[in-house]
């Protein structure tokens, strides 16, 4: 199959699977994306003026001995700390959304697909508000911060949408299957990859603890936005042997 036919045969699949929505079920869901994404947009600025509020005050000095400890006597030395980040680097987060999302067309679940995609699109978009809306230096703690990009620091965009991205496929990995196993091993992953790609950032020496905190805060909320958003489609499908998602 060429590539234009495998676009057209998504497009058709996906065409399909919006068809077979119940009635209100995408109003629902984009009624409910729609002002989650606004509290989202809120909380940010609400964060920037806290968080800046306590760095101005004095109140986080506690940050830079603690990278300092971190950096010294962690579980990752640079180099594997770079590697753990990677996880929630912009390439994998997009080959992954890309293809989970791409799988969901093709199983004519739309609203699935979207919502991936948004898994990323929304922290994204609002990390990105946080970095216009504060120019947060970036640490110097490690090598006066030569692994620092060169935008600011506040909040922690791989932090949010490490969090947000597979945090939504482990939970749709928990509604497909009914083993309290695979459920188990679901959440362990989510918890391994939200946990690591955070702290790889900080043994890095690119990222403030509240930096971090507040990516997992925007990630968290997000990801129940989302989480609700599907939520509304199921209580409004109409029931039936093969139910549309």
């Amino acid at each position: 199959m060429s590539a234009g036919n495998f676009a057209r045969s998504l497009r058709q699949r996906f065409v399909e699977g919006r068809a077979a929505l119940a009635p209100g079920a995408a109003r629902h869901w984009t009624t409910t994306v729609g002002v989650g994404a606004v509290l989202l947009a809120l909380l940010m600025l609400a964060l920037i003026r806290l968080v800046g509020h306590l760095d101005r005050s004095g109140a986080l000095v506690w940050e830079t001995p603690y990278l300092e400890e971190l950096i010294a006597e962690g579980p990752f030395s640079f180099s594997t700390a770079v590697w753990f980040q990677t996880f929630g680097s912009d390439p994998t987060l997009w080959i992954l959304v890309l293809a989970t999302a791409g799988i969901a067309v093709w199983a004519r679940r739309p609203l699935i697909s979207l919502s991936i995609l948004l898994a990323y699109i929304g922290p994204d978009l609002v990390t990105r508000l946080g970095w216009m809306t504060w120019d947060r230096a970036r640490p110097l703690v490690l090598h006066e911060g030569f692994a620092s990009p060169g935008f600011h620091a506040f909040p922690s965009g791989h932090t949010a949408k490490t969090l947000c991205v597979y945090g939504l496929l482990c939970l749709l990995w928990m509604k497909a299957t009914s083993s309290w196993l695979e459920r188990i091993i679901a959440l362990g992953i989510l918890a391994f990859l939200a946990l690591v790609v955070p702290l790889g950032r900080a043994s890095m020496g690119v990222h403030w603890p509240t930096d971090i905190l507040a990516g997992w805060l925007i990630g968290l909320v997000w990801l129940i936005v989302l989480a609700l958003a599907l939520g509304w489609e199921r209580r409004v499908e109409p029931e039936s042997e093969e139910p549309a998602v």
